[in-house]
């Protein structure tokens, strides 16, 4: 289990990545370089749309994590229109201090879980959101703490809400 640093700017995809002096810029190639249960620390800055799936799966007592580095400044997610801010279908992974968010367009949600379980959405801040702020579909044993959401769900016409 290893922890990664990935910057918004000023990173360098052939540094090591192993700390906030050498980041990795492109979460593609930090993707790529995780391992499943490994830690992923977002350093402030605004970021795209991002993912976790089943080939990054955690397991039981090590999630895979994906952070703030510094849980003052969380990252802004910011995703396309149509696209999640931030989507996980893996088992066993925990999301925290981020600030999500779909913009102004889409029907999407900030953070969707879908198909897995053993979930994690700890001090998140969900926000302006044309779907859901915070969600799972098709998940079991999904946790979520400590999260602020506010100004989601005004696209959809039904079956989204804040948290769900």
């Amino acid at each position: 289990m290893a922890t990664y640093y990935l910057a918004a700017t000023g990173g360098n995809d052939n540094a090591n990545g192993t700390s906030l002096t050498t980041p990795w810029a492109t979460y593609g190639h930090a993707y790529f370089a995780m391992k499943p249960s490994d830690t992923l620390k977002l350093l402030p800055g605004n970021y795209p749309a991002l993912y976790v799936n089943s080939d990054k799966a955690g397991v039981v007592g090590a999630p895979t994590v994906i952070t703030a580095a510094d849980p003052t400044k969380p990252p802004a997610i910011r995703s396309a229109q149509g696209v999640q801010g931030f989507w996980v279908n893996a088992n066993y992974v925990t999301v925290s201090y981020l600030d999500l968010s779909t913009g102004v367009t889409g029907l999407k949600a900030g953070l969707q879980a879908h198909a897995c379980h053993h979930i994690t959405v700890d001090h998140c801040i969900a926000h302006d959101s044309g779907g859901g702020g915070i969600m799972a579909t098709n998940a079991d044993y999904v946790t979520f703490t400590n999260n602020t959401v506010f100004g989601n769900c005004w696209a959809a016409s039904n079956d989204t809400s804040g948290i769900s």
